[in-house]
């Protein structure tokens, strides 16, 4: 009787052992699960790279409709004396960041640098854009050169307004750092659907989006609403009433320099962002938030 008593409580101990280690198996597989799941502020339902949560907090996101996102970054120099691996590094640099931190498929991005950098391929660029984008779209030209470039490749700016024509879109955002690029603005600020335009505005845009912490934090919490976001009316806030280089040096205002930041342009009436549709401060080229 003893023996099968034993024998009972040996087959219980096995069953209540393979049972706890079952579940104890189930608890370990399920924490690794819950630990891989991307976190509640990274849900993204329309999957267009902007979170649920930052589209429920802005008036013009919906997480339902997906806003696509296409980037064309074209730099040329031709000036290897001076200018050695510019068309790179500014490409590089602003890929890395709308790729890894705001979210942008590789897929939606072009890079035309020097020798790739050529009317035909903008052209192209631009036209494949147009066949793929819808009014809910935001298109992001950035244009980096020499002034003479736009001369010489594009015979002045009124080519690249009408290929900007026809795309259909949310927005078309269009920044280009060239020497005289000011003359854009009459010819760019308005197309078919809203225009931003950002002339004489290099590397700080993409570092107030987010490649520099402190062109951010300064943007968001000086010029803008405090709300750990960087819209492009923001930027443009920045931009009209910060010297470019503000970070790394000091200039004297001079009455017809371009280092105080605004005079001469505003001397033709325009400033460093042309909204005419006013809606710069409504939209966001990424979600990104610097890391606290």
């Amino acid at each position: 009787m003893k023996g099968l008593i034993a024998f009972v409580l040996i087959i219980l101990f096995l069953i209540c052992g393979v049972f706890g280690l079952v579940r104890y198996q189930e608890s370990v597989e399920y924490q690794e699960y819950q630990e891989n799941q991307k976190p509640l502020t990274s849900v993204d339902s329309d999957d267009d790279g902007f979170s649920d949560k930052f589209e429920e907090q802005m008036d013009s996101y919906d997480p339902n409709i997906q806003n696509d996102r296409y980037v064309v970054l074209f730099s040329r120099y031709d000036d290897p004396e001076h200018f050695t691996g510019m068309a790179e590094m500014e490409t590089d640099s602003a890929y890395q960041f709308f790729t890894q931190k705001g979210n942008v498929p590789p897929e939606n991005i072009t890079i035309l640098k020097e020798e790739e950098a050529t009317a035909i391929s903008l052209e192209s660029a631009i036209h494949q854009i147009a066949e793929k984008s819808d009014e809910n779209d935001i298109i992001y030209l950035n244009m980096q050169c020499h002034g003479y470039i736009i001369g010489r490749l594009f015979n002045g700016y009124q080519a690249i307004d009408e290929w900007l024509d026809e795309i259909e879109a949310k927005v078309v955002i269009v920044q280009i750092m060239a020497c005289g690029s000011e003359r854009a603005l009459p010819v760019w600020k308005d197309g078919p659907c809203p225009r931003i335009v950002f002339v004489q505005s290099a590397g700080e845009f993409i570092g107030g989006l987010g490649t520099d912490s402190e062109y951010f934090i300064t943007v968001d919490s000086d010029y803008g609403d405090n709300n750990g976001y960087v819209s492009v009316g923001e930027i443009g806030n920045w931009r009209n009433n910060v010297p470019r280089g503000w970070k790394d040096r000091e200039y004297e205002p001079k009455e017809d320099g371009y280092w105080n930041g605004k005079s001469w342009i505003e001397k033709e009436g325009y400033s460093l962002m042309s909204d005419t549709s006013d809606v710069a401060s409504e939209i966001y080229l990424t979600d990104y938030k610097v890391p606290s």
